[in-house]
């Protein structure tokens, strides 16, 4: 069945969806599978000891086990001048990024046993033609002849938009809380469907500096805890687990192994939503910030929540003082951008005229 691909990137994990043709028309975006157990996987790059970079399945079979030899981060790189380094080896980041693109375009192939009509990939805001060419001459090194960029809020945008919540004009303040960093924009949406940032912040605060904190608490709270790397990552992995099903339960617990033996910490949503609540001010503050720069005195139509922890327990609560308008969530903001970059990418695909930009603006006419 002929299908149309989004790939979202991001600084530790990757995304991807697809909208299948379905007769005359087109079916809704849905989540494609990755990794071995979700829709997602890690967007590190292992290097290989031919020194080739290897995207990750999640299997756990595909690491060297080697530290030092895995490279992430690199969607942030591109347009850099000075590329990653592993040992004398050199890694320009817009390589990596295509690397990353053309493993995911494959993966959806071997599952749908035929290649995307068109590929669309959801860059950061704020790319302009050097960037965009860099990895679009990549990717046609890779055999990716055609992919096609849009900005991230707008894929963020045209995700909720197909949901039906907000209207199909307006303008939106979006909030992007990913695994390893914030993103707020501006966005608005014509009559006509075409949508434009209109700005732009971002921060460092992501779901990775949520779960430190996490850690950090349980810690504290089971005390005796053995500090070795790998009780550490085993806790991370708890506690990361944990944060997640705070976004829709009262309480998680975490079990703590310690030198006294394992330890079960309950953790509240209130309690955790108190916890992060110094780390999601200063970015609910950024966003209204850029609102009040581009929009006062008016107010966006709504806020619209994206990204892995867009659920976070009492983010609600801090946007509302600043921004008292509907915020929208989507049962599966993880995903929303791959989403959304799939919905255009379908419309591309029916259509005969090309008409997305990667600076900030999408003309679906």
């Amino acid at each position: 069945m002929p299908y149309v691909l989004g790939v979202d990137i991001s600084g530790d994990n990757a995304f991807a969806a697809v909208c299948r043709r379905d007769g005359e028309g087109w079916a809704d975006a849905t989540a494609a599978p990755l990794g071995t157990r979700s829709t997602a996987v890690e967007s590190a790059l292992q290097i290989s000891p031919t020194g080739a970079p290897v995207p990750r399945d999640g299997s756990g079979h595909d690491r060297t086990g080697e530290p030092g030899r895995s490279i992430r981060g690199y969607i942030r790189r591109v347009g850099d001048d000075v590329p990653f380094m592993i040992g004398n080896m050199r890694y320009p980041a817009h390589e990596l990024a295509a690397t990353m693109i053309r493993w995911i375009a494959d993966r959806v192939w071997a599952v749908e046993d035929e290649p995307a009509e068109q590929v669309m990939f959801a860059c950061p805001a704020g790319w302009g033609p050097h960037r965009e060419g860099l990895l679009r001459d990549a990717l046609r090194r890779t055999g990716l002849t055609d992919v096609m960029f849009i900005a991230a809020p707008l894929a963020a945008t045209a995700g909720h938009t197909a949901g039906g919540e907000p209207p199909t004009a307006g303008v939106f303040a979006v909030y992007h809380l990913g695994d390893s960093g914030f993103t707020g924009s501006v966005v608005e949406r014509h009559n006509s469907g075409a949508m434009e940032v209109i700005g732009c912040v971002e921060g460092q605060v992501g779901a990775a500096d949520l779960d430190d904190v996490l850690v950090a608490h349980v810690g504290a709270v089971a005390g005796h805890l053995d500090r070795d790397t790998l009780t550490m990552s085993w806790l991370r992995s708890s506690c990361g687990a944990a944060r997640e099903r705070l976004a829709v339960a009262a309480e998680a617990v975490v079990p703590v192994p310690t030198s006294v033996g394992q330890i079960d910490v309950v953790v509240t949503r209130a309690e955790f939503a108190e916890l992060v609540r110094p780390l999601l001010q200063p970015t609910v503050d950024s966003l209204a910030r850029l609102v009040r720069s581009v929009l006062e005195p008016a107010d966006p139509a709504a806020v619209l929540l994206a990204g892995e922890a867009a659920h976070t327990p009492g983010l609600d609560a801090l946007i509302a003082p600043q921004l008292p308008v509907p915020v929208l969530t989507d049962p599966h903001p993880a995903s929303l951008v791959a989403r959304g970059a799939a919905l255009a990418a379908r419309r591309v695909a029916a259509r005969t005229r090309a008409a997305v930009r990667s600076h900030g603006a999408w003309d679906p006419a």
